[in-house]
């Protein structure tokens, strides 16, 4: 693989032939090597600059580009999505591409398809907080056209939400019925389309 040299000028000076180590010479060579560590320096902050390398700010910008705002993910969510992004916006449509989409988020998934022309896609596992939405925009972008498309996805880390047995009247924080803002109660199985 590829090296970042970080001393052009001293491996440059160093290869310079006796005859030629005078000053005039010296200082000739130093100016054009300096120009050639920059190019170097500057290749390389591009190389480290790319999507799975990118955290904080940089990885922002890249989000924005690409149409999928941060909106509260951590860097490796927002990463999975905009790699995510990238294959949908590259997608022909076929089984393979929607699966090499997918992956980026979780490995345990079934894709069913339906007839006339449907699928469904559920996740073994809850994908992350922000992220089922997400990737059923996703999902919807990566499909061909005219194709319906659901994503299902068990609750996060929250409680089921659960009915009483019976006739007796559940009270629970965790499991019960919760408020509009689901800051308490259980949580629901979502299916997003």
């Amino acid at each position: 693989m590829f090296e970042h040299v970080t001393d052009h000028v001293a491996k440059g000076l160093a290869r310079l032939p006796e005859q030629y180590q005078k000053d005039k010479f010296r200082k000739l060579l130093t100016s054009w090597l300096v120009e050639f560590q920059e190019i170097e320096d500057a290749f390389w902050a591009l190389l480290q600059a790319g999507i799975t390398t990118a955290t904080g700010a940089r990885l922002s910008q890249y989000a924005v580009l690409l149409g999928e705002p941060r909106q509260g993910l951590g860097d490796d969510e927002l990463r999975s999505v905009l790699l995510a992004r990238i294959l949908a916006n590259r997608s022909q449509g076929r089984d393979a591409d929607l699966h090499a989409m997918l992956v980026t988020f979780a490995t345990d998934f079934l894709i069913e398809d339906f007839e006339p022309a449907s699928l469904l896609v559920t996740f073994e596992a809850f994908p992350g907080e922000g992220l089922p939405e997400r990737i059923a925009s996703l999902v919807r972008r990566a499909v061909g056209g005219g194709i319906g498309a659901q994503v299902l996805t068990p609750a996060g880390d929250a409680d089921v939400f659960t009915l009483a047995d019976g006739e007796d009247l559940l009270e629970d924080d965790d499991e019960g019925f919760g408020t509009t803002a689901q800051d308490d109660g259980g949580g629901l199985a979502g299916v997003y389309e």
